[in-house]
């Protein structure tokens, strides 16, 4: 009997022994796309599947997106805050009053963002900024 309280104390241990836990790795954090951080101009809206220059309404419309996850909007001359959040290609921008706007990134280049835009009635827009 002995024998076999050291045989299972010893495999035991070894088994302990084995089962080291895996040190954690630090989270990594995608890098931010390249149209965070800039002031985005309007260029062109499309709305059902007329493109348009901006008016004189729209001229100074922008898009700004922040590191912090804040944003700065302005639509129809009227500007917007509050905070984003960013899950691939899609955007979710919740302003202070509580609206929510759902964007879609169809380009990201450096001179060039084009997004998708629903708003809260459901209308969607492709809306065209340059830097």
């Amino acid at each position: 009997m002995p024998k076999y309280l050291i045989v299972f104390i010893s495999l035991f241990c070894v088994a302990m022994q084995a089962q080291t836990q895996a040190k954690s790795q630090p989270k990594q954090t995608a890098p931010a796309p390249a149209y965070i951080g800039k002031i985005w101009k309007i260029n062109s809206i499309e709305e059902f599947g007329v493109v348009k220059k901006p008016s004189a309404k729209t001229k100074n419309d922008m898009l700004q997106l922040n590191a912090d996850n804040s944003f700065i909007i302005r639509m129809d001359s009227v500007e917007v805050t509050g905070k984003y959040t960013r899950s691939g290609k899609s955007l979710t921008l919740k302003t202070e009053s509580a609206q929510m706007y759902y964007l879609t990134v169809l380009n990201d280049i450096p001179d060039t963002l084009i997004i998708q835009c629903k708003n809260p009635d459901l209308i969607t827009s492709t809306l065209k900024y340059i830097p």
